[in-house]
């Protein structure tokens, strides 16, 4: 159960930062997310798991195929749990798409939409049949190397209570999978 209630802000960290080679997004579409880029975010909580333990979350995102994609990696508590997220512009469907697989066994697909000076992400979760059925997110730049997720999760065709995080940038952080 611990999985899905940090889905939510899995699915923020693909609007968080994007980083590599190249430095700008070759798709125009895609060009939103660059000033997120070349960074590794944290968040660190003390006591906001539903057990009261600390919550840290670590994500990494980086530009592929020579910037027509991103690829974001994030784990949460030191490998418990983690994820990959790839990130492109669907031209017929002239949005931003992505799937995002995790170490959880289930994935979900959605869009990214530049929106209010931030992006809101919708989701479908899918290969499980517990849990979430849809996630929203609404992620917000707090000035260069900071930002906020807002998430909300339905479960049962009720949306839940927000989830408020802030993220801050940690050069020294690093994404982690347990083996």
């Amino acid at each position: 159960m611990l999985r899905f209630k940090h889905l939510a802000l899995a699915v923020a960290f693909f609007a968080c930062t994007l980083a590599g080679v190249p430095a700008m997004a070759a798709d125009p579409v895609l060009a939103p997310l660059a000033p997120l880029m070349g960074k590794t975010w944290r968040s660190v909580e003390n006591g906001t798991n539903p057990d009261g333990s600390t919550f840290n979350d670590v994500v990494r995102w980086e530009w592929q195929a020579s910037g027509h994609m991103a690829l974001a990696t994030h784990s949460l508590n030191e490998g418990v749990y983690g994820g990959v997220t790839l990130i492109h512009h669907d031209a017929k469907a002239r949005t931003i798409v992505f799937r995002y697989a995790t170490t959880g066994g289930f994935y979900t697909e959605g869009t990214i939409v530049p929106k209010d000076g931030g992006f809101e992400i919708l989701e479908t979760v899918k290969g499980t049949t517990g849990g979430p059925s849809d996630v929203r997110t609404f992620m917000k730049m707090d000035g260069p190397d900071a930002y906020t997720v807002e998430s909300r999760m339905m479960v049962n065709g009720v949306w839940g209570e927000p989830q408020t995080r802030m993220y801050r940038v940690d050069p020294d952080a690093d994404v982690l999978f347990h083996q």
